[in-house]
C-alpha cells in the first residue's frame, strides 16, 4: 500500500510542478511577444520618421539658412553700393550656393547616420529579445523532461514492488 501512496505522492506533484513550470513559462512566453511587439512598432515609427522632424537636422537645415540669408544680405549690399565686380558677384554668388549644398549633404549625412543608428539599436535589442525566447524555449523543454521522468520514477516505484 505504501509504494502505491508513494507512487500517487510523485506523480501529484510531478503534476504540480510541470503546471507551476508550464504557467510561469507562459508567462514568460507572453511577457517575450508582447516586448518584441513594442520594439517592432518603435522601430516603424522611428525608421519611418520625417527627417525634418528631427531637431537636429531642423537646427543644421535653420542655422545653414541663417548663414545664407546673411551671406546673401552682404552681397546684396556690396552690390548696390558698386564696391564689387560683376565677377566678384558671380563668384560670392557661387560661394554662397556651395554652402548651401554643404549643408544639404550634411543633413542627408546625419538621415543616414540616425538611420543605421536605429538600425543598429533595433537589432541588438531584438536579438535580445530572441536570446531570452532561445532560453524559454529551453525551459518548456526542461519542464517536459521533468515531468517524464517523475512519472518515469512513480512507474518504477509501482513496478519495483509487484
Amino acid at each position: 500500500m505504501l509504494p502505491i501512496i508513494l507512487a500517487a505522492v510523485a506523480v501529484a506533484g510531478t503534476i504540480a510542478g510541470g503546471v507551476s513550470q508550464a504557467s510561469s513559462s507562459k508567462k514568460q512566453s507572453d511577457m517575450l511577444r508582447s516586448q518584441m511587439n513594442e520594439l517592432n512598432s518603435w522601430y516603424t515609427r522611428n525608421r519611418s520618421e520625417d527627417l525634418l522632424d528631427n531637431s537636429s537636422i531642423k537646427n543644421t537645415v535653420r542655422e545653414f539658412h541663417n548663414i545664407e540669408q546673411t551671406n546673401n544680405e552682404e552681397l546684396a549690399n556690396k552690390v548696390s553700393s558698386n564696391s564689387i565686380t560683376a565677377e566678384q558677384q558671380v563668384a560670392m554668388s557661387s560661394a554662397n550656393n556651395l554652402k548651401w549644398g554643404n549643408s544639404i549633404a550634411d543633413v542627408a549625412a546625419k538621415d543616414s547616420e540616425h538611420k543605421q543608428n536605429i538600425e543598429i539599436d533595433y537589432r541588438n535589442r531584438a536579438n535580445e529579445i530572441y536570446d531570452n525566447i532561445g532560453s524559454a524555449n529551453l525551459s518548456k523543454t526542461g519542464t517536459v523532461n521533468n515531468v517524464a521522468s517523475g512519472l518515469y520514477d512513480a512507474m518504477m516505484i509501482l513496478t519495483s514492488n509487484f
